[in-house]
């Protein structure tokens, strides 16, 4: 697996939640049929994980993913990152809550996973929600470095004023928390505002223009190894057809082709095996 603008995306279709967005295929792509998957939604058996590996092995590009019900596949991306690396996810969920029945990779542990990975040397969580980190295994905090949306607009003895330093200091300091050359970039779009992007989730207040600049300043510091994006809007069929419906596909299909021009633009944007 690895980053390539010869082959720019590849869509995973869990749940028919990128079939209406015909814009991203405009872009070189791939698609991947997992509708016939059981035991995927929210939670992931062995057995259905098992095949989902198999069946995005030799895919490239900027994966898109479908719902946030669906963000454990993060997980099985970055398995295949054969050089130590940086988590870079924004999401308004920290994910690092482990399931009852650890057997089972969730959208809500798959980060607590994640970090069990030897190549995988810190996380940096931006824009969650201070409330999902509460009663988190203080053990994996030692990776972690969080980084609350309202850093980037408003107070932080780390993350000063914007208005006082100015964006691209910010972005320069969450730049030098990454310790090594290549990323993995993970997004969810409940990180942003509803202005921008709708989901199934409760959504954060981070803008799409913040979130694209802050894109491209990471990948050109550094090499980016794998992108995942989440968070579409999964609706009943009818409800695609109605005015609310199709306001939150053009709105998520737009952030989603702004992301990948973003990405593609910066040349280190590049794939890497």
């Amino acid at each position: 697996m690895g980053v390539s603008c010869s082959m720019a995306v590849t869509l995973l279709n869990f749940d028919d939640t990128l079939t209406m967005q015909e814009e991203l295929h405009r872009f070189p792509h791939s698609q991947v049929d997992l509708r016939d998957l059981k035991g995927t939604r929210l939670f992931c058996d062995r057995a259905a994980l098992r095949q989902i590996a198999g069946r995005i092995r030799d895919k490239k590009g900027i994966f898109f993913v479908g719902s946030g019900d669906y963000h454990y596949v993060s997980y099985l991306l970055m398995q295949t990152v054969d050089r130590p690396f940086t988590l870079v996810l924004f999401d308004n969920h920290a994910d690092l809550k482990l399931s009852p029945a650890f057997a089972l990779l969730s959208c809500s542990s798959w980060v607590a996973w994640a970090l069990r990975l030897p190549n995988l040397k810190k996380a940096i969580i931006i824009g969650a929600r201070p409330d999902s980190f509460i009663g988190v295994d203080p053990g994996l905090l030692r990776k972690v470095v969080y980084v609350p949306s309202i850093c980037l607009r408003d107070f932080s003895s780390e993350f000063p004023p914007v208005t006082s330093r100015g964006m691209g200091d910010t972005y320069s300091r969450i730049i030098a928390l990454i310790p090594t050359r290549s990323v993995y970039i993970s997004v969810d779009k409940d990180v942003l505002r509803r202005q921008d992007a709708i989901t199934n989730w409760e959504q954060g207040e981070m803008s799409l223009a913040d979130l694209l600049l802050l894109l491209q300043a990471i990948s050109r510091a550094r090499e980016v190894c794998g992108v995942d994006i989440c968070g579409e809007a999964d609706l009943h069929p009818l409800d695609r057809l109605r005015p609310a419906g199709r306001e939150a596909i053009r709105k998520n299909t737009q952030a989603n082709v702004r992301i990948i021009q973003a990405l593609l633009q910066t040349r280190t944007f590049k794939q890497v095996s």
